[in-house]
């Protein structure tokens, strides 16, 4: 019988760490910018301006209250990062608002590109036409075209295990194959610290995701925008009380049958 509940204790234990590990694969930054740099998700995940800070404009809602990080396009220094290390994650998602005002042929918006293709969100016109590319560790995936007026949705999915790199532009989605190689241990805002190209215009709503989200949670943030409360459902969409709940259940059942058979073993004593 202690056997038994030690067993059935092991279950429910791996039960809960499995619920735990799941309960960090999700948003693990979020940035509003409304007049700050902080990160919105409750993950301490503040932004660092660099030595000539973005200033702040209308965002992408357009309403009174909703503002965005403004870069002028003319300075390396004008730039945001983020301490996530997105180097730790085998399946990471990132994106943002993006409003472009600059024309420059290739512009650093979001990534922890350092050379060699890293995962990167930019402006390029190295697939040969110039708009919203990502960089697949061979070169430049892309582009989606960048609207004439308003911001753009701009997503990119890197999922290391199967091999795949997915950018989304606003409707349109473009994918690929390839690995992007490790770079810096921040994300880069308004630059790409490798190439050093500032971006010129306005982001707004950065959002990190430490898994590769699926077309629909894609489209859904673009639709909905980003909740700070915001997790990958299980696959089985089973909350911690129904786990715990389960295990709990499959203890008592592993209690009673090791009661009933002590019984037993007493009768026939």
């Amino acid at each position: 019988m202690a056997r038994s509940k030690r067993t059935t204790l092991t279950v429910l234990l791996f039960g809960m760490l499995a619920w735990g590990a799941h309960a960090h694969a999700g948003l693990i930054g979020y940035y509003p910018l409304d007049g700050n740099f902080a990160d919105a998700s409750g993950n301490g995940n503040n932004g660092v301006p660099g030595s000539s800070p973005p200033t702040f404009g209308p965002g992408e809602s357009g309403t009174a209250q909703d503002q965005g990080a403004v870069f002028t396009g003319t300075s390396v220094n004008q730039l945001l990062t983020l301490p996530i290390n997105i180097n730790t994650y085998d399946q990471v998602t990132f994106g943002a608002w993006v409003r472009p005002t600059s024309a420059n042929p290739i512009l650093g918006i979001l990534g922890n590109d350092a050379g060699g293709f890293g995962r990167e969100i930019a402006i390029d016109n190295r697939s040969g036409t110039q708009g919203y590319s990502a960089y697949d560790g061979a070169g430049v995936l892309g582009a989606g075209p960048i609207s004439p007026a308003g911001f753009d949705f701009v997503a990119v999915v890197y999922n290391h295990a199967a091999g795949t790199d997915t950018l989304y532009v606003n409707g349109q989605k473009f994918t690929t194959t390839g690995t992007p190689p490790s770079g810096n241990a921040f994300l880069t805002v308004g630059n790409d610290a490798n190439a050093g190209t500032p971006f010129g215009g306005t982001i707004d709503d950065i959002f990190v995701y430490d898994t590769a989200l699926s077309d629909s949670e894609i489209a859904s943030i673009r639709q909905n925008g980003v909740s700070a409360t915001s997790l990958v459902p299980l696959p089985a969409a089973l909350p911690m009380a129904a786990i715990v709940l389960g295990c709990f259940g499959v203890y008592k059942m592993t209690e009673n049958a090791c009661r009933s058979r002590a019984r037993l073993r007493q009768d026939r004593l």
